[in-house]
């Protein structure tokens, strides 16, 4: 069961999935994955609208120290995960993800951001890794595969 289950997430969501990927060995894509996300949470402490509106979140100072006891360790398979970054992210330094989850498979667009705005260009890459061990071509660009 586990050789078929895999996960693809993004932003915090992608340091959840590197968490639980590096403890069950299920495949998993991270794309654009915030590696020290405790470091950012602790400029948000507060009360904030959620996205849809209709709830309220509340960041408190534990949640730093909740995130950091997550922090992912080695993956088992590294060839289960894949990874894709942006040199043009605007939120999180890609080399960071780089340098901290550098025995995977990974994707580097030059130039794109942050939402991953040509992901359409890669979205196949990432479903046919999630079946098979590839390893993708590296330093394509937004417009170019």
């Amino acid at each position: 069961m586990r050789s078929q289950l895999w996960m693809s997430f993004s932003r915090v969501g992608g340091f959840y999935a590197a968490w639980l990927a590096g403890r069950t060995g299920i495949r998993a894509v991270l794309l654009n994955p915030a590696v020290e996300p405790w470091d950012i949470v602790k400029l948000y402490n507060g009360e904030y609208k959620s996205f849809t509106g209709d709830k309220i979140v509340r960041v408190t100072p534990d949640y730093a120290d909740q995130l950091r006891a997550l922090d992912a360790k080695s993956f088992a398979d590294p060839a289960r995960v894949l990874m894709v970054l942006c040199t043009g992210d605007e939120v999180l330094d890609w080399r960071r993800a780089a340098k901290r989850f550098s025995d995977v498979q990974s994707i580097v667009i030059d130039g794109s951001d942050h939402r991953i705005s040509c992901f359409d260009t890669f979205a196949s890459g990432c479903v046919l890794c999630r079946r098979c061990r590839c390893r993708p071509s590296p330093r394509p660009a937004c417009g170019r595969a």
